[in-house]
């Protein structure tokens, strides 16, 4: 069954592709070969790139200097939430070639308008109040933070914090906030990030607890391109980033990790032991059981942090330390590079990072899809970490970095049967 107005899987309609420089703008759709479009849940801006074919020589006729706005508009056909309009930043050119006598060839890099004034502003003013409070008003509010017009998303924080900015741009003050907020029932893991959605201020735990947005297949099967429903689900490729790396595991405190507390007036430590593989069924997660056994090899002193204090540190202040968040903080993220594949899928626009989907894959030697077949090891939900949206005039392919914090199975169960 075909979507309305969608053709094929990975159908796209390009209406605008526009640059703006002073008074001039110029349509450059018959022009561009492909264009890449990049959501990070660990960047704080959508960024992108576009190669040129320029046959009007714009470099010299505009001319183009990194000054420019980009203006996009690209759909998937009569799709909700299937449209990417907006205006970016023109901020680099790279890879100028000869394509023969008269053509030249380039790649223009833009990024969120936002971007430049993160680049432009410097925040001077002390900042106090709950995390989340403080996110809008840097964002929304303060004339010399962000001042956006796109949307916030965020989760309100449990916490709040107090500090001075100085001379940081609004996204340092952004980071710093973020590192040490927590949600209502005191998790430290919020991002700040952008997706097509807008800007949004949220935590893992809350991400892991959505519905899938897709469910996507890995098999054997040519696609059905009659049914655009099902090709739309249909894995084109599929590559292991990262399946485990123990050391890493290890050393970054996904499963223990110790802080060390130094007291420069009474010169003693006080420590602090935070248990990752202890914590795991009092937090969220996007399947039931840990990627680790119980009798995983883990000590304390794999992974270490320290910070130091004295009585009168934070007298009148407030605590702005990352004490209470740090460790929590450090496992949780952990678990984000712990098991990683890239995927790539018939593009759609509704597809943005910070998203959850199911993957379900087969063992190789399946004849039959059904549940005895099913490979547990790298089926269940996942995260959209990144994503790149790549389009030409004639389709459009996501490529996903996604990830699993949890597994479908007890790898317990499974190593003693």
């Amino acid at each position: 069954m075909a979507q309305d107005g969608v053709t094929f899987a990975g159908d796209v309609t390009i209406n605008t592709i526009e640059i703006l420089a002073g008074g001039t703008k110029l349509d450059i759709r018959n022009q561009v070969a492909n264009i890449e479009l990049f959501e990070d849940i660990f960047s704080p801006f959508i960024t992108g790139k576009i190669v040129v074919s320029d046959t009007q020589d714009l470099v010299n006729r505009m001319p183009l200097i990194g000054q420019e706005i980009l203006q996009l508009d690209i759909e998937t056909p009569e799709m909700p939430n299937g449209k990417l309009k907006g205006a970016f930043y023109i901020n680099k050119m790279t890879e100028r070639i000869a394509l023969g006598d008269t053509k030249l060839g380039y790649v223009l890099h833009f990024i969120n308008t936002d971007a430049v004034k993160d680049k432009n502003n410097s925040l001077e003013a002390a900042k106090k109040g709950f995390c989340s409070n403080i996110i809008q008003d840097i964002v929304k509010v303060d004339p010399l933070g962000l001042q956006t017009t796109k949307n916030l998303t965020m989760t309100p924080s449990m916490n709040g914090t107090r500090f001075v900015c100085n001379k940081w741009s609004p996204i340092r003050a952004i980071e710093f906030v973020t590192e040490r907020a927590m949600n209502e029932k005191g998790i430290a893991d919020y991002l700040f990030y952008e997706n097509r959605d807008g800007y949004n201020f949220l935590g893992l735990s809350e991400l892991y607890q959505q519905e899938p947005i897709q469910e996507f297949i890995d098999d054997n099967e040519s696609p059905d391109g009659s049914n655009t429903d099902r090709s739309y689900k249909k894995v084109a490729k599929l590559f292991m980033l990262e399946g485990f790396n123990f050391f890493q595991r290890l050393n970054s405190g996904m499963f223990v990790n110790k802080l060390s507390n130094y007291d420069l007036t009474t010169k003693s430590y006080t420590t602090e032991i935070y248990n990752g593989q202890a914590m795991f069924n009092q937090l969220p997660h996007l399947n039931k059981y840990s990627l680790a056994t119980p009798d995983v090899i883990a000590n304390k002193d794999a992974s270490s942090f320290f910070l130091h204090t004295h009585e009168n540190m934070h007298k009148g202040f407030g605590d702005t330390s990352v004490e209470a968040t740090v460790q929590q903080r450090a496992a949780q993220l952990a678990n984000t590079k712990a098991f990683v594949l890239n995927m790539e899928v018939p593009g759609r626009f509704d597809y943005t990072c910070g998203k959850v989907i199911n993957l379900t894959t087969f063992r190789r030697e399946a004849t039959n899809k059904n549940d005895d077949m099913l490979d547990p090891m790298f089926s269940g939900n996942y995260l959209i970490s990144s994503i790149g949206h790549n389009i030409t005039s004639e389709k459009h392919t996501c490529s996903m970095e996604i990830f699993k914090d949890s597994m479908l199975i007890d790898l317990q169960k499974l190593r003693d049967q």
